[in-house]
């Protein structure tokens, strides 16, 4: 298992220099869980029927072992930490031999417009590749508008209903590879 991956230095205004570093999340789940849980309290108070989605995703048993549902050599977990302090997840999961899906990619509050975010998202798009799938698909909902600016921009567009969201007002987005 990858314990390591990808380290960068920033250099902020002022000429501070912080540290963004991505690691495998497997060997530090209780932290993965954390973040999980932070990211799905927001979407629920967002959106409290989102509880009822986490039900049909199986959402308390990979709340519990997330590193399962992602598990390499298909699947992917990353930790991102700013400048040594905890600050996103993303995690990558195998819909069939051609198609990913691209979950739980959240950044906290206090470490937003840092470009983590890019940065997590980059490293899953290389890693689908490698992995050789065809498509990365995601889905997420109009009120999470950064994350579709940021999907976007990054070269995701708009596709059809892949899966059984409750809402109808999810969104559903693929990446060609």
């Amino acid at each position: 298992m990858l314990k390591f991956f990808w380290i960068d230095s920033v250099i902020l205004r002022g000429g501070i220099i912080m540290s963004l570093e991505i690691i495998s999340g497997y060997d530090r789940e209780d932290q993965v869980i954390e973040l999980f849980s932070e990211y799905t309290k927001l979407l629920v108070d967002i959106m409290p029927l989102f509880g009822e989605y986490l039900k049909l995703q199986n959402y308390s048993n990979e709340e519990k072992h997330p590193g399962d549902k992602y598990a390499e050599p298909m699947g992917r977990l990353y930790l991102a930490y700013w400048d040594g302090q905890l600050a996103g997840c993303v995690a990558l999961r195998q819909i069939d031999a051609q198609h990913a899906e691209l979950k739980r990619m959240y950044v906290r509050p206090r470490f937003r417009r840092k470009h983590i975010s890019r940065a997590l998202l980059n490293r899953i798009i290389a890693d689908a590749r490698e992995i050789g799938y065809a498509c990365i698909l995601l889905d997420t909902e109009p009120c999470l508008d950064a994350a579709i600016k940021l999907y976007l921009s990054s070269g995701f567009e708009f596709t059809e209903r892949y899966n059984d969201s409750p809402f109808d007002t999810t969104l559903f987005m693929k990446y060609i590879l």
